[in-house]
């Protein structure tokens, strides 16, 4: 008897710390698994896609990487026109653009995009000009031209992405660089000369629109204002100028 009362005795002392054993273990077990869950939320937040940066980034089309800087190639074809400018020296006369059918103003770029909005821009342009008739005539000149004005610049751009018109992105660019000039004199007795010239500077700036079509072509409309020194001699006979010209030009171009 006094055992049995014994075994009652160890089993109602026994029965509490089972019990909180017990409820102990299913505690840490929901804790291990809300540690788990918290666990995992952090490995699928740091598992996200990195985003595109947009923050001091080239232009972007499509997909690309915005984080890179990025380089375009364009070409271009426009109107050119001179402003009212004469030449001073032994022969005087007054500037126009080129009487010809042909495009008035071709031109090759390459621009470097640090960022969505600077970059540098690099411009060949090929453009001709000539003396209005009416003011050489009594000078004993029958054409006085340049031939060509092959132009070199280099120009700083900005664009400002957040000011789109009409899903166009304005931008301005401002610079300056050198010139090769070939020139052609005729007189009224047909004596002809020519001469060329390396080393003339030129300077300008250019206000314009620029819109991607697709991932990398672009396309821009723009008007340019350049101005060009010019100073060539004949013989006895010599002029010197300085010629503003402004131009509309149509270009397309790829990016990469």
């Amino acid at each position: 008897m006094k055992r049995t009362h014994s075994i009652i005795s160890i089993g109602l002392l026994t029965a509490p710390l089972m019990l909180s054993s017990q409820v102990l273990a299913d505690g840490m077990y929901k804790n291990d698994d809300k540690i788990n869950q918290r666990d995992q939320v952090i490995i699928d937040t740091t598992n996200d896609e990195p985003s595109l940066a947009t923050e001091n980034a080239p232009m972007t089309y499509g997909a690309r990487d915005a984080s890179k800087p990025s380089w375009e190639l364009t070409a271009f074809v426009g109107y050119l026109n001179t402003l009212n400018s004469n030449s001073s020296g032994s022969l005087e006369f007054r500037w126009k653009e080129y009487n010809t059918d042909a495009p008035y103003n071709l031109g090759l770029r390459a621009t470097r995009w640090e960022t969505n909005a600077r970059g540098w821009q690099l411009d060949y342009s090929r453009s001709r000009l000539q003396a209005d008739p009416a003011t050489i005539a009594a000078r004993g000149a029958a054409d006085v031209n340049l031939k060509t004005i092959n132009a070199i610049s280099l120009s700083r751009v900005f664009s400002f992405p957040n000011g789109t018109i009409f899903n166009a992105t304005p931008y301005i660019a401002v610079g300056a660089g050198i010139d090769y000039i070939s020139a052609y004199y005729r007189s009224t007795s047909n004596v002809s000369l020519s001469d060329s010239e390396l080393g003339g500077l030129n300077y300008g700036a250019q206000l314009g629109l620029r819109r991607a079509f697709g991932e990398n072509l672009i396309g821009f409309l723009e008007t340019r204002f350049m101005q060009h020194s010019v100073s060539l001699d004949w013989d006895n006979i010599d002029f010197n100028s300085d010629i503003p010209t402004i131009g509309v030009n149509l270009g397309v171009g790829y990016r990469f």
